[in-house]
Protein backbone atom coordinates (compact mmCIF):
# COMPACT_ATOMS: atom_id res chain seq x y z
CA UNK A 1 0.00 0.00 0.00
CA UNK A 2 1.31 3.29 -0.90
CA UNK A 3 2.67 5.62 1.72
CA UNK A 4 -0.08 8.80 2.23
CA UNK A 5 2.87 10.90 2.66
CA UNK A 6 4.33 9.85 -0.74
CA UNK A 7 3.32 11.36 -4.31
CA UNK A 8 0.40 10.23 -6.03
CA UNK A 9 1.89 8.53 -9.24
CA UNK A 10 -0.07 7.54 -12.55
CA UNK A 11 1.02 4.67 -14.58
CA UNK A 12 -0.13 5.43 -18.39
CA UNK A 13 0.39 3.60 -21.55
CA UNK A 14 -0.46 3.24 -25.06
CA UNK A 15 -0.84 -0.33 -26.24
CA UNK A 16 -1.81 -2.20 -29.12
CA UNK A 17 -1.33 -6.21 -29.50
CA UNK A 18 0.86 -6.22 -26.28
CA UNK A 19 -0.82 -9.64 -25.03
CA UNK A 20 3.48 -10.90 -24.49
CA UNK A 21 4.03 -8.13 -22.16
CA UNK A 22 1.03 -6.23 -20.56
CA UNK A 23 0.83 -8.35 -17.82
CA UNK A 24 4.59 -7.84 -16.77
CA UNK A 25 4.17 -3.64 -17.47
CA UNK A 26 1.47 -4.02 -15.37
CA UNK A 27 3.37 -5.69 -12.54
CA UNK A 28 6.65 -3.41 -11.98
CA UNK A 29 4.71 -0.47 -10.56
CA UNK A 30 1.44 -2.20 -8.83
CA UNK A 31 2.72 -1.78 -5.47
CA UNK A 32 3.84 1.72 -6.48
CA UNK A 33 0.56 3.16 -8.89
CA UNK A 34 -2.20 5.03 -7.38
CA UNK A 35 -3.29 4.61 -10.73
CA UNK A 36 -2.39 2.20 -13.80
CA UNK A 37 -4.25 3.94 -17.38
CA UNK A 38 -4.37 1.44 -20.23
CA UNK A 39 -4.98 2.72 -23.57
CA UNK A 40 -5.57 0.62 -26.47
CA UNK A 41 -5.58 1.76 -30.06
CA UNK A 42 -6.79 -1.12 -31.58
CA UNK A 43 -5.26 -4.41 -30.27
CA UNK A 44 -6.90 -7.70 -32.08
CA UNK A 45 -5.47 -9.88 -29.34
CA UNK A 46 -5.92 -10.59 -25.46
CA UNK A 47 -4.22 -6.91 -24.57
CA UNK A 48 -7.50 -5.56 -23.15
CA UNK A 49 -8.63 -8.77 -21.36
CA UNK A 50 -5.31 -9.08 -19.65
CA UNK A 51 -5.09 -5.70 -18.43
CA UNK A 52 -8.52 -5.59 -17.32
CA UNK A 53 -8.35 -8.70 -14.85
CA UNK A 54 -5.11 -7.08 -13.40
CA UNK A 55 -7.38 -4.03 -12.05
CA UNK A 56 -6.04 -1.72 -14.75
CA UNK A 57 -8.34 1.33 -16.47
CA UNK A 58 -8.90 0.11 -19.97
CA UNK A 59 -9.94 3.04 -22.40
CA UNK A 60 -10.22 2.97 -26.72
CA UNK A 61 -8.39 5.45 -28.92
CA UNK A 62 -9.08 5.53 -32.44
CA UNK A 63 -6.10 5.86 -34.23
CA UNK A 64 -5.17 8.59 -36.40
CA UNK A 65 -1.37 8.41 -37.48
CA UNK A 66 -0.51 10.39 -34.05
CA UNK A 67 1.54 8.72 -30.92
CA UNK A 68 1.53 12.03 -29.17
CA UNK A 69 -2.38 12.49 -29.81
CA UNK A 70 -2.71 9.12 -27.96
CA UNK A 71 -0.11 9.62 -25.43
CA UNK A 72 -1.59 13.14 -24.64
CA UNK A 73 -5.49 11.58 -24.24
CA UNK A 74 -4.00 9.16 -21.84
CA UNK A 75 -2.26 12.12 -19.91
CA UNK A 76 -5.54 14.01 -19.88
CA UNK A 77 -6.99 10.85 -18.04
CA UNK A 78 -4.54 10.45 -15.08
CA UNK A 79 -5.44 12.30 -11.82
CA UNK A 80 -2.44 11.53 -10.13
CA UNK A 81 0.82 14.17 -9.42
CA UNK A 82 2.95 12.50 -11.41
CA UNK A 83 2.78 10.32 -14.76
CA UNK A 84 5.09 7.22 -15.44
CA UNK A 85 4.77 6.21 -19.24
CA UNK A 86 6.79 3.52 -19.36
CA UNK A 87 5.77 1.35 -23.07
CA UNK A 88 4.78 -2.19 -22.72
CA UNK A 89 7.95 -3.22 -22.91
CA UNK A 90 9.78 -1.55 -20.65
CA UNK A 91 10.03 -1.88 -16.93
CA UNK A 92 11.99 -0.74 -14.02
CA UNK A 93 13.33 -3.20 -11.23
CA UNK A 94 11.32 -4.30 -8.63
CA UNK A 95 13.94 -2.52 -6.45
CA UNK A 96 14.25 0.77 -8.01
CA UNK A 97 10.38 0.65 -8.48
CA UNK A 98 9.56 0.73 -4.85
CA UNK A 99 12.48 3.57 -4.12
CA UNK A 100 10.88 6.18 -7.02
CA UNK A 101 8.12 7.34 -4.55
CA UNK A 102 10.06 8.80 -2.07
CA UNK A 103 12.15 9.96 -4.17
CA UNK A 104 9.71 11.78 -6.27
CA UNK A 105 9.41 14.05 -2.96
CA UNK A 106 12.90 15.09 -3.23
CA UNK A 107 12.49 16.84 -6.59
CA UNK A 108 12.09 20.48 -6.37
CA UNK A 109 9.31 22.16 -8.11
CA UNK A 110 11.18 23.72 -10.66
CA UNK A 111 11.80 20.57 -12.67
CA UNK A 112 9.57 18.66 -14.53
CA UNK A 113 10.74 14.79 -15.41
CA UNK A 114 12.92 12.32 -14.32
CA UNK A 115 16.16 11.59 -16.80
CA UNK A 116 17.01 7.88 -16.05
CA UNK A 117 18.88 5.15 -18.09
CA UNK A 118 17.57 3.62 -21.04
CA UNK A 119 19.24 -0.15 -21.28
CA UNK A 120 18.45 -1.98 -24.16
CA UNK A 121 18.54 -5.72 -23.86
CA UNK A 122 19.36 -8.68 -26.13
CA UNK A 123 16.85 -11.71 -25.89
CA UNK A 124 19.50 -13.54 -24.07
CA UNK A 125 19.05 -11.11 -21.32
CA UNK A 126 22.30 -8.74 -21.89
CA UNK A 127 22.58 -5.04 -22.20
CA UNK A 128 23.46 -3.78 -25.75
CA UNK A 129 23.16 -0.79 -25.58
CA UNK A 130 22.04 2.55 -23.12
CA UNK A 131 20.56 5.71 -23.43
CA UNK A 132 18.75 8.39 -21.22
CA UNK A 133 15.00 8.48 -21.38
CA UNK A 134 12.29 10.34 -19.68
CA UNK A 135 9.20 8.69 -18.77
CA UNK A 136 8.52 10.01 -15.62
CA UNK A 137 6.90 13.70 -15.27
CA UNK A 138 4.97 15.82 -12.96
CA UNK A 139 1.70 15.81 -14.47
CA UNK A 140 0.58 19.43 -15.49
CA UNK A 141 -1.67 20.87 -17.84
CA UNK A 142 1.38 22.37 -19.95
CA UNK A 143 3.54 19.95 -20.01
CA UNK A 144 2.62 17.19 -23.40
CA UNK A 145 4.07 14.87 -26.07
CA UNK A 146 4.89 16.37 -29.43
CA UNK A 147 5.22 15.44 -32.73
CA UNK A 148 3.16 12.75 -34.56
CA UNK A 149 5.66 10.02 -34.30
CA UNK A 150 8.91 10.08 -32.10
CA UNK A 151 7.06 12.17 -29.88
CA UNK A 152 8.59 14.14 -26.97
CA UNK A 153 7.96 15.80 -23.99
CA UNK A 154 7.74 19.55 -23.86
CA UNK A 155 6.35 22.40 -21.62
CA UNK A 156 5.14 24.90 -24.11
CA UNK A 157 7.10 23.94 -26.68
CA UNK A 158 10.53 24.88 -24.53
CA UNK A 159 12.93 22.04 -23.44
CA UNK A 160 11.79 20.03 -20.35
CA UNK A 161 13.99 20.89 -17.07
CA UNK A 162 14.77 17.52 -15.39
CA UNK A 163 16.34 15.61 -12.69
CA UNK A 164 19.39 13.47 -14.03
CA UNK A 165 18.63 10.37 -12.23
CA UNK A 166 20.70 8.10 -14.87
CA UNK A 167 22.75 6.71 -11.53
CA UNK A 168 19.63 5.84 -9.57
CA UNK A 169 16.70 4.39 -11.79
CA UNK A 170 17.25 1.92 -15.11
CA UNK A 171 14.57 0.99 -17.38
CA UNK A 172 15.16 -2.39 -19.25
CA UNK A 173 13.88 -1.82 -22.78
CA UNK A 174 12.76 -5.84 -23.96
CA UNK A 175 11.76 -5.40 -27.36
CA UNK A 176 14.55 -4.66 -28.95
CA UNK A 177 15.01 -7.91 -30.61
CA UNK A 178 11.56 -7.74 -31.61
CA UNK A 179 12.19 -4.26 -32.77
CA UNK A 180 14.74 -4.92 -34.54
CA UNK A 181 12.93 -7.48 -36.48
CA UNK A 182 10.27 -5.65 -37.22
CA UNK A 183 11.73 -2.46 -38.30
CA UNK A 184 11.05 -2.63 -41.99
CA UNK A 185 7.68 -2.50 -41.27
CA UNK A 186 7.84 0.39 -39.10
CA UNK A 187 9.72 2.33 -41.15
CA UNK A 188 7.36 2.24 -43.94
CA UNK A 189 4.54 3.33 -41.74
CA UNK A 190 6.38 6.11 -40.20
CA UNK A 191 7.20 6.95 -43.36
CA UNK A 192 4.21 9.07 -44.19
CA UNK A 193 3.59 10.09 -41.08
CA UNK A 194 6.87 11.93 -41.02
CA UNK A 195 6.44 13.78 -44.27
CA UNK A 196 3.20 15.07 -43.43
CA UNK A 197 5.03 16.38 -39.86
CA UNK A 198 7.93 17.84 -42.63
CA UNK A 199 5.08 19.67 -44.50
CA UNK A 200 4.08 21.57 -41.26
CA UNK A 201 7.56 22.15 -40.16
CA UNK A 202 10.14 22.00 -42.93
CA UNK A 203 13.36 22.60 -41.34
CA UNK A 204 12.51 20.21 -38.26
CA UNK A 205 15.73 18.90 -38.28
CA UNK A 206 14.88 16.07 -35.77
CA UNK A 207 11.93 14.61 -38.20
CA UNK A 208 14.50 14.87 -40.63
CA UNK A 209 16.86 12.51 -39.12
CA UNK A 210 14.00 10.18 -38.22
CA UNK A 211 12.73 10.35 -41.88
CA UNK A 212 16.70 8.90 -42.95
CA UNK A 213 16.14 6.26 -39.92
CA UNK A 214 12.92 5.40 -41.77
CA UNK A 215 14.33 5.07 -45.50
CA UNK A 216 17.42 3.12 -43.56
CA UNK A 217 15.06 0.50 -42.09
CA UNK A 218 13.19 -0.60 -45.46
CA UNK A 219 16.95 -0.55 -47.06
CA UNK A 220 17.06 3.00 -49.44
CA UNK A 221 20.34 3.75 -48.12
CA UNK A 222 21.04 6.98 -50.32
CA UNK A 223 17.55 8.43 -49.54
CA UNK A 224 19.01 8.14 -45.40
CA UNK A 225 22.13 9.02 -46.60
CA UNK A 226 20.61 12.41 -48.29
CA UNK A 227 18.12 13.15 -45.40
CA UNK A 228 20.54 12.81 -42.73
CA UNK A 229 22.56 15.20 -44.78
CA UNK A 230 19.65 17.70 -44.82
CA UNK A 231 19.34 17.49 -40.92
CA UNK A 232 22.73 18.49 -40.22
CA UNK A 233 22.42 20.79 -42.79
CA UNK A 234 19.28 22.85 -40.58
CA UNK A 235 21.42 22.33 -37.02
CA UNK A 236 22.68 25.16 -35.32
CA UNK A 237 26.22 25.52 -35.04
CA UNK A 238 25.83 24.38 -31.50
CA UNK A 239 23.83 21.65 -30.22
CA UNK A 240 22.75 21.55 -26.32
CA UNK A 241 23.93 18.86 -24.69
CA UNK A 242 20.14 17.56 -24.28
CA UNK A 243 19.71 16.99 -28.17
CA UNK A 244 20.14 13.11 -28.07
CA UNK A 245 18.09 13.25 -31.82
CA UNK A 246 21.13 15.17 -33.38
CA UNK A 247 23.58 12.48 -32.05
CA UNK A 248 21.95 9.86 -33.39
CA UNK A 249 21.87 11.44 -36.87
CA UNK A 250 25.13 11.63 -37.04
CA UNK A 251 25.64 8.37 -35.76
CA UNK A 252 23.78 6.84 -38.02
CA UNK A 253 25.27 8.34 -40.90
CA UNK A 254 28.51 7.16 -40.06
CA UNK A 255 27.10 3.54 -39.76
CA UNK A 256 24.95 4.36 -43.45
CA UNK A 257 28.28 5.59 -45.03
CA UNK A 258 30.11 2.55 -43.88
CA UNK A 259 27.70 0.20 -45.51
CA UNK A 260 27.54 2.52 -49.02
CA UNK A 261 31.57 1.62 -48.72
CA UNK A 262 31.78 5.58 -48.63
CA UNK A 263 35.42 6.19 -48.86
CA UNK A 264 37.58 7.39 -45.52
CA UNK A 265 37.30 11.56 -46.83
CA UNK A 266 33.63 11.34 -46.59
CA UNK A 267 33.51 9.36 -43.13
CA UNK A 268 36.13 12.08 -41.86
CA UNK A 269 33.74 15.25 -42.71
CA UNK A 270 31.23 14.07 -40.97
CA UNK A 271 32.99 12.44 -38.13
CA UNK A 272 34.68 15.97 -37.90
CA UNK A 273 30.93 17.87 -37.93
CA UNK A 274 30.28 15.89 -35.06
CA UNK A 275 32.90 16.22 -32.80
CA UNK A 276 32.49 19.95 -33.79
CA UNK A 277 28.87 20.55 -32.74
CA UNK A 278 28.92 17.66 -29.97
CA UNK A 279 32.11 17.07 -28.61
CA UNK A 280 31.08 15.38 -25.66
CA UNK A 281 29.58 12.22 -26.49
CA UNK A 282 31.95 8.92 -27.12
CA UNK A 283 29.73 7.14 -30.22
CA UNK A 284 31.60 9.11 -32.84
CA UNK A 285 34.83 7.91 -31.84
CA UNK A 286 33.51 4.27 -31.41
CA UNK A 287 31.67 3.95 -34.72
CA UNK A 288 35.26 4.99 -36.30
CA UNK A 289 37.31 3.13 -34.25
CA UNK A 290 35.25 0.38 -35.85
CA UNK A 291 35.56 1.63 -39.18
CA UNK A 292 39.80 1.49 -38.82
CA UNK A 293 39.65 -1.67 -37.22
CA UNK A 294 37.44 -3.57 -39.54
CA UNK A 295 40.12 -2.34 -42.18
CA UNK A 296 42.75 -3.42 -40.24
CA UNK A 297 44.35 0.08 -39.42
CA UNK A 298 45.03 -0.86 -35.96
CA UNK A 299 46.93 2.33 -35.05
CA UNK A 300 44.01 5.03 -35.87
CA UNK A 301 41.55 2.75 -34.60
CA UNK A 302 43.62 2.82 -31.16
CA UNK A 303 43.05 6.18 -31.08
CA UNK A 304 39.13 6.63 -31.63
CA UNK A 305 38.90 3.90 -29.21
CA UNK A 306 41.30 5.45 -26.24
CA UNK A 307 39.24 8.80 -27.05
CA UNK A 308 35.67 7.02 -26.97
CA UNK A 309 36.86 5.81 -23.49
CA UNK A 310 38.30 8.79 -22.37
CA UNK A 311 35.24 10.95 -23.30
CA UNK A 312 32.61 8.21 -21.30
CA UNK A 313 34.86 8.73 -18.44
CA UNK A 314 35.13 12.19 -18.32
CA UNK A 315 31.38 12.94 -19.74
CA UNK A 316 29.17 9.91 -18.67
CA UNK A 317 26.01 8.58 -20.21
CA UNK A 318 23.26 11.03 -19.62
CA UNK A 319 21.50 12.14 -23.52
CA UNK A 320 24.88 10.86 -25.16
CA UNK A 321 27.19 8.05 -25.76
CA UNK A 322 24.48 5.41 -25.97
CA UNK A 323 26.62 3.05 -28.37
CA UNK A 324 30.28 3.70 -26.91
CA UNK A 325 28.51 3.04 -23.50
CA UNK A 326 26.22 -0.14 -24.10
CA UNK A 327 29.50 -1.48 -25.81
CA UNK A 328 32.26 -0.78 -23.45
CA UNK A 329 33.67 -4.17 -23.50
CA UNK A 330 34.11 -4.02 -26.94
CA UNK A 331 36.15 -0.70 -26.67
CA UNK A 332 38.30 -2.61 -24.09
CA UNK A 333 38.84 -5.33 -26.43
CA UNK A 334 38.96 -3.71 -29.93
CA UNK A 335 41.82 -1.07 -27.80
CA UNK A 336 43.76 -4.47 -26.45
CA UNK A 337 43.78 -5.98 -29.76
CA UNK A 338 45.24 -2.78 -31.53
CA UNK A 339 47.25 -1.99 -28.99
CA UNK A 340 49.16 -6.03 -29.94
CA UNK A 341 49.11 -5.14 -34.01
CA UNK A 342 50.74 -2.24 -33.24
CA UNK A 343 53.64 -3.33 -30.84
CA UNK A 344 52.25 -1.69 -27.91
CA UNK A 345 52.41 -4.70 -25.32
CA UNK A 346 52.11 -2.88 -22.19
CA UNK A 347 49.12 -1.38 -23.21
CA UNK A 348 47.53 -4.44 -24.59
CA UNK A 349 48.21 -5.87 -21.43
CA UNK A 350 46.71 -3.45 -19.37
CA UNK A 351 43.48 -2.83 -22.11
CA UNK A 352 42.89 -7.07 -21.94
CA UNK A 353 42.79 -6.93 -18.14
CA UNK A 354 40.71 -4.49 -17.51
CA UNK A 355 38.57 -6.48 -19.53
CA UNK A 356 38.95 -9.59 -18.25
CA UNK A 357 38.91 -7.83 -14.82
CA UNK A 358 34.80 -7.11 -16.03
CA UNK A 359 34.39 -10.53 -17.32
CA UNK A 360 36.79 -13.65 -17.46
CA UNK A 361 35.19 -15.57 -19.30
CA UNK A 362 36.13 -13.99 -23.22
CA UNK A 363 38.45 -16.38 -24.98
CA UNK A 364 39.94 -13.87 -27.58
CA UNK A 365 41.03 -11.60 -24.81
CA UNK A 366 43.10 -14.18 -22.82
CA UNK A 367 44.19 -15.43 -25.85
CA UNK A 368 45.42 -11.56 -26.94
CA UNK A 369 46.56 -11.19 -23.18
CA UNK A 370 48.61 -14.42 -23.36
CA UNK A 371 50.36 -13.67 -26.58
CA UNK A 372 51.60 -10.39 -25.73
CA UNK A 373 53.61 -11.70 -22.75
CA UNK A 374 55.07 -14.19 -25.33
CA UNK A 375 56.23 -12.00 -27.51
CA UNK A 376 59.53 -10.98 -28.30
CA UNK A 377 60.25 -14.14 -25.97
CA UNK A 378 63.15 -15.82 -27.19
CA UNK A 379 62.90 -19.80 -26.79
CA UNK A 380 65.51 -19.81 -23.77
CA UNK A 381 63.23 -17.92 -21.72
CA UNK A 382 59.39 -19.63 -22.09
CA UNK A 383 59.80 -21.51 -19.47
CA UNK A 384 60.68 -18.19 -16.61
CA UNK A 385 57.94 -16.72 -18.84
CA UNK A 386 55.05 -19.39 -18.53
CA UNK A 387 56.15 -18.39 -14.26
CA UNK A 388 55.36 -15.07 -14.88
CA UNK A 389 52.41 -15.33 -16.60
CA UNK A 390 50.64 -18.36 -14.79
CA UNK A 391 51.23 -16.42 -11.19
CA UNK A 392 49.56 -13.17 -13.19
CA UNK A 393 47.22 -15.37 -14.13
CA UNK A 394 46.31 -16.54 -10.93
CA UNK A 395 45.66 -13.10 -9.81
CA UNK A 396 42.80 -12.98 -12.10
CA UNK A 397 41.44 -16.10 -11.65
CA UNK A 398 40.15 -18.63 -8.50
CA UNK A 399 42.05 -21.81 -9.07
CA UNK A 400 39.49 -22.80 -6.30
CA UNK A 401 36.79 -22.40 -8.62
CA UNK A 402 36.33 -25.25 -11.58
CA UNK A 403 34.86 -22.67 -13.92
CA UNK A 404 38.09 -20.70 -13.67
CA UNK A 405 40.10 -23.98 -14.20
CA UNK A 406 38.68 -25.37 -16.66
CA UNK A 407 38.43 -21.70 -18.63
CA UNK A 408 42.27 -21.44 -18.19
CA UNK A 409 43.30 -25.20 -19.66
CA UNK A 410 40.42 -25.18 -22.20
CA UNK A 411 42.07 -21.84 -23.81
CA UNK A 412 45.81 -21.64 -23.53
CA UNK A 413 45.75 -25.36 -24.87
CA UNK A 414 45.10 -23.84 -27.90
CA UNK A 415 47.62 -21.29 -28.05
CA UNK A 416 52.04 -22.88 -28.84
CA UNK A 417 52.82 -22.24 -25.21
CA UNK A 418 52.95 -26.18 -23.90
CA UNK A 419 54.66 -25.45 -20.80
CA UNK A 420 51.99 -22.77 -19.48
CA UNK A 421 49.47 -24.87 -20.28
CA UNK A 422 50.62 -27.47 -18.51
CA UNK A 423 51.32 -25.77 -14.88
CA UNK A 424 46.59 -25.77 -15.33
CA UNK A 425 46.63 -28.99 -16.34
CA UNK A 426 48.52 -30.16 -13.46
CA UNK A 427 45.41 -28.90 -10.83
CA UNK A 428 42.69 -30.03 -13.08
CA UNK A 429 40.63 -33.69 -11.85
CA UNK A 430 41.29 -36.38 -14.92
CA UNK A 431 37.92 -36.02 -15.23
CA UNK A 432 38.50 -32.14 -15.73
CA UNK A 433 40.79 -32.95 -18.39
CA UNK A 434 38.88 -35.21 -20.43
CA UNK A 435 35.68 -32.87 -20.46
CA UNK A 436 38.13 -30.42 -21.55
CA UNK A 437 39.62 -32.71 -24.04
CA UNK A 438 36.71 -33.88 -25.76
CA UNK A 439 35.37 -30.57 -25.57
CA UNK A 440 38.52 -29.20 -27.95
CA UNK A 441 38.16 -32.07 -30.21
CA UNK A 442 34.34 -31.46 -31.06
Amino acid sequence: MMDKHFPKISQCMIVKNEEKNIEKALTWAKDIAYEQIVVDTGSTDRTVEIAESMGARVYHFTWIDDFSAAKNYAIDLASGEWVAFLDADEYLSEEEAAKLPEFLTKVGKNFYGIAMSWLQMEDTGKIMAGGTQIRVFRNTPELRYRNRVHETLSVDDSPLPVVDACSQFSIFHTGYGEMADGQGQKGKRNIPIILKELEEKPDNYDMMGYLADSYSTVGEKEKAREWYYKAIQYMPEKIPDTDSRSVTTFEWLIVTLRELEADETELLEVYNQAVKKIPKDADFDFLLGEYYRNNQNYSKAVDHFKRSIELLDQYGITDRSMIASGRIQDAWTYLAEGYYYTGDLTGCVSAATTVLKANPYIPAVLEILVKAFFSNVSPGAEEKTSLAVAGFLMKLYNLENRKDRLFLVMVLGKLPYPKLTRQFRQICTPEELAAVDEARDR
